[in-house]
Protein backbone atom coordinates (compact mmCIF):
# COMPACT_ATOMS: atom_id res chain seq x y z
CA UNK A 1 0.00 0.00 0.00
CA UNK A 2 1.52 3.48 -0.96
CA UNK A 3 1.10 5.53 2.33
CA UNK A 4 1.09 8.83 0.53
CA UNK A 5 -1.56 7.59 -2.31
CA UNK A 6 -3.85 6.44 0.61
CA UNK A 7 -3.44 10.49 2.64
CA UNK A 8 -4.29 12.33 -0.65
CA UNK A 9 -7.19 10.28 -1.36
CA UNK A 10 -8.11 11.01 2.55
CA UNK A 11 -7.78 14.87 2.13
CA UNK A 12 -9.45 14.55 -1.31
CA UNK A 13 -12.59 12.86 0.05
CA UNK A 14 -12.56 14.78 3.63
CA UNK A 15 -12.84 18.17 1.37
CA UNK A 16 -15.59 16.81 -0.24
CA UNK A 17 -17.61 16.15 2.38
CA UNK A 18 -16.44 19.61 3.86
CA UNK A 19 -15.41 18.34 6.96
CA UNK A 20 -12.22 19.59 8.83
CA UNK A 21 -9.34 16.90 10.43
CA UNK A 22 -11.13 17.82 13.76
CA UNK A 23 -14.78 16.83 12.77
CA UNK A 24 -13.49 13.54 11.45
CA UNK A 25 -11.13 12.79 13.83
CA UNK A 26 -14.35 13.38 16.25
CA UNK A 27 -16.24 11.18 13.93
CA UNK A 28 -14.42 8.06 14.16
CA UNK A 29 -13.14 8.53 17.88
CA UNK A 30 -9.22 9.44 17.44
CA UNK A 31 -7.40 12.87 17.51
CA UNK A 32 -6.84 15.22 14.83
CA UNK A 33 -2.93 14.63 14.97
CA UNK A 34 -4.11 10.79 14.16
CA UNK A 35 -5.90 12.37 10.36
CA UNK A 36 -3.05 14.62 9.96
CA UNK A 37 -0.29 11.91 10.13
CA UNK A 38 -2.52 9.70 7.55
CA UNK A 39 -3.25 12.12 5.44
CA UNK A 40 0.47 13.74 5.23
CA UNK A 41 1.41 9.55 4.25
CA UNK A 42 3.27 9.31 7.86
CA UNK A 43 1.52 6.50 8.77
CA UNK A 44 -1.46 4.42 7.88
CA UNK A 45 -5.03 3.44 10.05
CA UNK A 46 -5.10 0.91 12.19
CA UNK A 47 -7.06 -2.19 10.75
CA UNK A 48 -10.15 -1.68 13.45
CA UNK A 49 -10.07 1.70 12.25
CA UNK A 50 -10.69 1.27 8.54
CA UNK A 51 -14.72 0.87 8.37
CA UNK A 52 -15.36 3.52 10.59
CA UNK A 53 -13.13 6.25 8.51
CA UNK A 54 -13.91 4.31 5.03
CA UNK A 55 -17.58 4.79 6.06
CA UNK A 56 -17.79 8.07 7.52
CA UNK A 57 -15.88 9.09 3.90
CA UNK A 58 -18.44 7.29 1.95
CA UNK A 59 -16.23 4.84 -0.14
CA UNK A 60 -15.15 1.51 0.28
CA UNK A 61 -12.20 -0.08 2.65
CA UNK A 62 -10.62 -1.54 -0.61
CA UNK A 63 -11.13 2.11 -2.18
CA UNK A 64 -9.39 3.55 1.09
CA UNK A 65 -6.67 1.14 0.87
CA UNK A 66 -6.45 1.51 -3.04
CA UNK A 67 -6.10 5.09 -2.91
CA UNK A 68 -8.50 5.76 -5.65
CA UNK A 69 -12.12 4.72 -6.44
CA UNK A 70 -12.87 1.57 -8.19
CA UNK A 71 -15.57 0.81 -10.71
CA UNK A 72 -16.32 -2.40 -12.96
CA UNK A 73 -19.01 -4.93 -13.37
CA UNK A 74 -17.23 -7.26 -10.64
CA UNK A 75 -16.85 -4.82 -8.28
CA UNK A 76 -18.69 -5.51 -5.22
CA UNK A 77 -18.22 -3.08 -2.66
CA UNK A 78 -19.69 -5.18 0.70
CA UNK A 79 -17.87 -8.66 -1.10
CA UNK A 80 -14.81 -6.86 -1.25
CA UNK A 81 -14.92 -5.08 2.25
CA UNK A 82 -15.21 -8.11 3.48
CA UNK A 83 -12.17 -10.03 1.84
CA UNK A 84 -10.42 -7.42 2.23
CA UNK A 85 -10.61 -6.84 5.93
CA UNK A 86 -10.64 -10.68 6.76
CA UNK A 87 -7.27 -10.06 4.87
CA UNK A 88 -5.79 -7.20 7.21
CA UNK A 89 -6.97 -8.80 10.45
CA UNK A 90 -5.32 -12.26 9.11
CA UNK A 91 -1.75 -10.63 8.30
CA UNK A 92 -2.39 -8.22 11.31
CA UNK A 93 -2.57 -11.47 13.79
CA UNK A 94 0.09 -13.21 11.78
CA UNK A 95 2.62 -9.97 12.46
CA UNK A 96 1.82 -10.17 16.28
CA UNK A 97 2.21 -13.95 16.33
CA UNK A 98 6.01 -13.64 14.60
CA UNK A 99 6.45 -10.60 17.45
CA UNK A 100 5.22 -12.58 19.88
CA UNK A 101 7.72 -15.54 18.91
CA UNK A 102 11.03 -13.19 17.90
CA UNK A 103 10.67 -11.69 22.12
CA UNK A 104 10.34 -15.00 23.23
CA UNK A 105 13.30 -16.54 21.31
CA UNK A 106 15.42 -13.27 22.42
CA UNK A 107 14.31 -14.05 26.25
CA UNK A 108 15.20 -17.62 25.99
CA UNK A 109 18.45 -16.58 24.13
CA UNK A 110 19.28 -14.40 27.23
CA UNK A 111 18.71 -16.79 29.45
CA UNK A 112 20.85 -19.29 27.73
CA UNK A 113 23.50 -16.80 27.66
CA UNK A 114 23.32 -16.16 31.38
CA UNK A 115 23.66 -20.04 32.45
CA UNK A 116 25.85 -20.94 29.68
CA UNK A 117 28.65 -17.55 31.34
CA UNK A 118 27.58 -19.14 35.08
CA UNK A 119 28.43 -22.53 34.01
CA UNK A 120 31.67 -21.27 33.14
CA UNK A 121 32.47 -18.91 35.30
CA UNK A 122 30.90 -19.92 38.72
CA UNK A 123 28.87 -23.07 38.40
CA UNK A 124 31.06 -25.46 41.14
CA UNK A 125 33.31 -22.59 41.75
CA UNK A 126 33.00 -22.55 45.62
CA UNK A 127 33.87 -24.98 47.88
CA UNK A 128 33.59 -25.36 51.88
CA UNK A 129 36.09 -27.47 53.88
CA UNK A 130 35.48 -28.28 57.48
CA UNK A 131 39.09 -29.52 59.26
CA UNK A 132 39.21 -31.61 62.13
CA UNK A 133 41.80 -33.35 64.28
CA UNK A 134 41.20 -35.92 66.70
CA UNK A 135 44.16 -37.71 68.09
CA UNK A 136 45.36 -39.36 71.29
CA UNK A 137 47.07 -36.22 72.29
CA UNK A 138 45.23 -33.51 70.59
CA UNK A 139 41.88 -32.36 69.68
CA UNK A 140 40.41 -29.54 67.02
CA UNK A 141 37.06 -29.03 65.72
CA UNK A 142 35.64 -26.59 63.55
CA UNK A 143 38.29 -25.30 61.43
CA UNK A 144 37.37 -24.43 57.62
CA UNK A 145 38.51 -23.18 54.24
CA UNK A 146 36.51 -21.96 51.63
CA UNK A 147 38.01 -21.77 48.41
CA UNK A 148 35.75 -19.41 45.48
CA UNK A 149 36.86 -17.33 42.80
CA UNK A 150 36.60 -13.97 44.59
CA UNK A 151 38.41 -14.73 47.69
CA UNK A 152 40.07 -17.55 50.02
CA UNK A 153 39.63 -18.59 53.49
CA UNK A 154 41.15 -20.37 56.13
CA UNK A 155 40.08 -20.65 59.50
CA UNK A 156 41.79 -23.11 62.44
CA UNK A 157 39.89 -22.90 65.85
CA UNK A 158 41.09 -23.75 69.39
CA UNK A 159 44.00 -26.83 69.61
CA UNK A 160 43.26 -28.76 72.74
CA UNK A 161 45.75 -31.13 74.68
CA UNK A 162 43.91 -34.12 75.77
CA UNK A 163 46.74 -36.52 76.05
CA UNK A 164 47.17 -37.99 80.03
CA UNK A 165 50.81 -36.94 80.39
CA UNK A 166 51.27 -33.09 82.47
CA UNK A 167 52.40 -30.59 80.32
CA UNK A 168 55.28 -28.20 81.26
CA UNK A 169 52.74 -24.94 79.64
CA UNK A 170 50.18 -25.06 77.23
CA UNK A 171 52.00 -23.42 74.59
CA UNK A 172 52.64 -25.05 71.16
CA UNK A 173 54.71 -24.53 68.26
CA UNK A 174 53.04 -25.73 65.00
CA UNK A 175 53.99 -25.55 61.65
CA UNK A 176 50.41 -26.01 59.30
CA UNK A 177 51.01 -26.81 55.61
CA UNK A 178 49.81 -28.74 52.21
CA UNK A 179 52.19 -31.40 50.93
CA UNK A 180 52.47 -31.90 47.48
CA UNK A 181 54.06 -35.53 46.92
CA UNK A 182 54.06 -35.90 43.68
CA UNK A 183 56.92 -32.96 43.97
CA UNK A 184 58.52 -33.33 47.07
CA UNK A 185 56.75 -30.04 47.57
CA UNK A 186 55.37 -27.81 50.55
CA UNK A 187 52.98 -24.59 51.21
CA UNK A 188 53.60 -23.36 55.03
CA UNK A 189 50.22 -21.82 55.73
CA UNK A 190 51.34 -21.46 59.36
CA UNK A 191 54.18 -21.53 61.65
CA UNK A 192 54.62 -19.94 65.15
CA UNK A 193 53.64 -20.48 68.58
CA UNK A 194 49.83 -21.80 67.85
CA UNK A 195 47.34 -18.78 68.70
CA UNK A 196 43.26 -19.36 68.10
CA UNK A 197 42.25 -18.90 65.96
CA UNK A 198 45.14 -18.98 62.62
CA UNK A 199 42.50 -16.83 60.09
CA UNK A 200 44.37 -16.26 56.98
CA UNK A 201 41.90 -14.22 54.03
CA UNK A 202 43.41 -13.77 50.70
CA UNK A 203 41.59 -12.35 47.34
CA UNK A 204 41.24 -15.20 44.63
CA UNK A 205 44.93 -14.13 42.46
CA UNK A 206 47.13 -13.07 44.58
CA UNK A 207 48.39 -16.60 45.08
CA UNK A 208 50.20 -15.43 48.29
CA UNK A 209 48.88 -18.50 50.41
CA UNK A 210 46.64 -20.65 48.10
CA UNK A 211 47.75 -21.78 44.55
CA UNK A 212 45.24 -23.57 42.67
CA UNK A 213 47.39 -25.75 42.94
CA UNK A 214 48.14 -26.18 46.32
CA UNK A 215 43.84 -25.53 47.02
CA UNK A 216 43.24 -28.23 44.98
CA UNK A 217 45.78 -30.53 47.30
CA UNK A 218 44.58 -29.36 50.32
CA UNK A 219 41.17 -31.90 50.26
CA UNK A 220 43.55 -34.63 51.27
CA UNK A 221 47.15 -33.04 51.66
CA UNK A 222 46.84 -30.93 54.67
CA UNK A 223 49.11 -31.57 57.90
CA UNK A 224 50.16 -30.22 60.93
CA UNK A 225 53.21 -30.01 62.94
CA UNK A 226 53.00 -29.81 66.96
CA UNK A 227 55.94 -29.06 69.32
CA UNK A 228 55.60 -29.36 72.67
CA UNK A 229 57.47 -29.54 75.83
CA UNK A 230 56.75 -32.83 78.46
CA UNK A 231 56.53 -32.94 81.72
CA UNK A 232 59.71 -33.94 81.84
CA UNK A 233 61.26 -30.99 79.75
CA UNK A 234 61.84 -32.55 76.61
CA UNK A 235 60.49 -31.32 73.64
CA UNK A 236 58.19 -33.69 71.46
CA UNK A 237 57.29 -33.64 67.97
CA UNK A 238 54.44 -35.23 66.68
CA UNK A 239 53.13 -34.87 63.03
CA UNK A 240 49.03 -35.64 62.21
CA UNK A 241 47.28 -35.22 59.05
CA UNK A 242 44.17 -33.12 59.25
CA UNK A 243 40.46 -34.18 58.58
CA UNK A 244 39.14 -32.53 55.49
CA UNK A 245 35.54 -33.18 54.52
CA UNK A 246 33.53 -31.78 51.57
CA UNK A 247 30.71 -29.49 53.19
CA UNK A 248 29.71 -27.30 50.42
CA UNK A 249 30.04 -26.74 47.03
CA UNK A 250 27.87 -24.81 44.83
CA UNK A 251 27.16 -27.92 41.99
CA UNK A 252 23.66 -28.07 42.27
CA UNK A 253 21.01 -26.09 39.92
CA UNK A 254 18.25 -26.61 42.64
CA UNK A 255 19.70 -26.63 46.29
CA UNK A 256 16.96 -28.89 48.22
CA UNK A 257 16.90 -27.52 51.92
CA UNK A 258 18.49 -30.30 53.83
CA UNK A 259 17.19 -31.02 57.73
CA UNK A 260 19.14 -29.40 60.20
CA UNK A 261 19.17 -32.61 61.73
CA UNK A 262 21.26 -34.17 58.73
CA UNK A 263 23.05 -32.00 57.94
CA UNK A 264 26.40 -29.34 59.27
CA UNK A 265 26.44 -25.50 58.25
CA UNK A 266 30.18 -24.71 58.85
CA UNK A 267 29.16 -21.17 60.29
CA UNK A 268 26.53 -22.76 62.59
CA UNK A 269 29.19 -25.05 63.68
CA UNK A 270 31.70 -22.15 64.64
CA UNK A 271 29.22 -20.35 66.05
CA UNK A 272 27.59 -23.15 68.45
CA UNK A 273 31.36 -23.91 69.62
CA UNK A 274 32.00 -19.80 70.51
CA UNK A 275 28.54 -19.98 72.19
CA UNK A 276 29.91 -22.93 74.50
CA UNK A 277 33.51 -21.22 74.90
CA UNK A 278 31.52 -18.49 76.11
CA UNK A 279 29.17 -20.69 78.53
CA UNK A 280 32.26 -21.97 79.90
CA UNK A 281 34.22 -18.46 80.54
CA UNK A 282 31.36 -17.45 82.65
CA UNK A 283 30.81 -20.88 84.36
CA UNK A 284 34.33 -20.39 85.39
CA UNK A 285 34.11 -16.71 86.41
CA UNK A 286 31.44 -17.56 88.42
CA UNK A 287 33.37 -19.75 90.57
CA UNK A 288 32.56 -23.35 89.04
CA UNK A 289 35.49 -25.49 88.71
CA UNK A 290 35.78 -28.38 85.90
CA UNK A 291 34.46 -31.57 87.00
CA UNK A 292 37.01 -34.31 88.13
CA UNK A 293 35.00 -37.16 88.12
CA UNK A 294 34.44 -37.66 84.49
CA UNK A 295 36.72 -37.82 82.30
CA UNK A 296 34.50 -38.11 79.24
CA UNK A 297 33.35 -34.91 79.82
CA UNK A 298 36.67 -33.27 80.53
CA UNK A 299 35.76 -29.02 80.38
CA UNK A 300 32.31 -29.27 78.86
CA UNK A 301 31.39 -30.15 82.41
CA UNK A 302 31.10 -28.00 85.97
CA UNK A 303 30.53 -28.22 89.46
CA UNK A 304 30.17 -25.92 92.13
CA UNK A 305 28.57 -26.40 95.79
CA UNK A 306 26.70 -23.57 97.31
CA UNK A 307 25.45 -24.32 101.55
CA UNK A 308 25.48 -27.85 100.48
CA UNK A 309 23.81 -27.48 97.06
CA UNK A 310 25.38 -29.58 94.33
CA UNK A 311 25.10 -27.69 90.82
CA UNK A 312 26.71 -29.29 87.75
CA UNK A 313 26.39 -27.78 83.82
CA UNK A 314 27.16 -30.02 81.42
CA UNK A 315 28.01 -27.76 78.25
CA UNK A 316 27.95 -29.14 75.00
CA UNK A 317 24.93 -29.10 72.01
CA UNK A 318 22.51 -29.76 74.76
CA UNK A 319 23.08 -27.65 78.35
CA UNK A 320 21.93 -28.82 80.71
CA UNK A 321 22.33 -28.04 84.88
CA UNK A 322 21.29 -30.41 87.49
CA UNK A 323 20.89 -29.25 90.89
CA UNK A 324 21.57 -31.87 93.72
CA UNK A 325 20.55 -31.72 97.70
CA UNK A 326 19.72 -34.45 99.75
CA UNK A 327 16.69 -35.95 98.42
CA UNK A 328 15.63 -33.43 96.34
CA UNK A 329 17.17 -33.35 92.19
CA UNK A 330 16.30 -30.99 89.66
CA UNK A 331 16.92 -31.70 86.13
CA UNK A 332 16.87 -28.54 83.25
CA UNK A 333 17.52 -28.81 79.68
CA UNK A 334 18.28 -25.52 77.92
CA UNK A 335 17.39 -26.88 74.62
CA UNK A 336 14.28 -27.87 75.17
CA UNK A 337 13.39 -25.31 78.18
CA UNK A 338 11.78 -28.62 80.38
CA UNK A 339 12.51 -29.09 83.88
CA UNK A 340 12.43 -32.33 85.57
CA UNK A 341 12.12 -32.70 89.96
CA UNK A 342 12.77 -35.55 91.52
CA UNK A 343 11.84 -35.15 95.32
CA UNK A 344 11.73 -38.76 97.49
CA UNK A 345 8.66 -37.26 99.50
CA UNK A 346 6.37 -35.80 96.89
CA UNK A 347 7.69 -38.48 93.73
CA UNK A 348 8.90 -37.08 89.89
CA UNK A 349 7.20 -33.90 87.98
CA UNK A 350 7.69 -32.96 84.95
CA UNK A 351 7.18 -29.54 83.06
CA UNK A 352 7.81 -27.48 80.74
CA UNK A 353 9.68 -24.35 82.09
CA UNK A 354 7.69 -21.32 80.61
CA UNK A 355 4.38 -22.82 82.16
CA UNK A 356 5.76 -23.69 85.86
CA UNK A 357 4.47 -22.60 88.56
CA UNK A 358 6.02 -21.92 92.11
CA UNK A 359 2.83 -22.76 93.50
CA UNK A 360 3.28 -26.63 94.02
CA UNK A 361 6.90 -26.57 95.26
CA UNK A 362 7.53 -26.43 98.98
CA UNK A 363 10.31 -24.25 100.80
CA UNK A 364 13.20 -27.03 99.87
CA UNK A 365 12.54 -26.92 96.31
CA UNK A 366 12.16 -23.21 95.81
CA UNK A 367 15.32 -22.81 97.16
CA UNK A 368 17.05 -24.85 94.55
CA UNK A 369 14.59 -22.95 91.85
CA UNK A 370 16.03 -19.83 92.83
CA UNK A 371 19.26 -21.11 92.12
CA UNK A 372 18.46 -22.63 88.53
CA UNK A 373 17.46 -18.98 87.86
CA UNK A 374 20.49 -17.25 89.26
CA UNK A 375 22.41 -19.85 86.79
CA UNK A 376 20.10 -19.01 83.93
CA UNK A 377 20.70 -15.74 84.27
CA UNK A 378 24.46 -16.23 84.22
CA UNK A 379 24.35 -18.14 81.06
CA UNK A 380 22.29 -15.57 79.07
Amino acid sequence: MDSIKVGNFITKLRKSKGLTQVELAKSINVTNKAISKWETGNGLPDVGLLYPLASALGVSVTELLAGEFMEGENFNKSNTDEVTLRTLYYNKKKFMKTIRLIVISAILAIILVCLGWYFITSFNSIRVYRIKLDSENFWMNDGFFMKSNMKNVFQLTDLKYIGEEKLENNEFRTKIYVKDEENNDELIIYDGIYVSPVYIYETDGYDEYFTDRYARLLKDNLYIDIRYINEEGKIVKETHKLETTLEFANNKILELKESSKDSLNVSDSVNSFRKRKTIQEKLLNDDFEICAEDDNLEEDCFVKNVDDVEIMVHVSNNLTININKNDIKIYYNFSENTMRIVNNKVGIRNYNYDDFSIKSVDEEELLLLKLLNSILDLLK
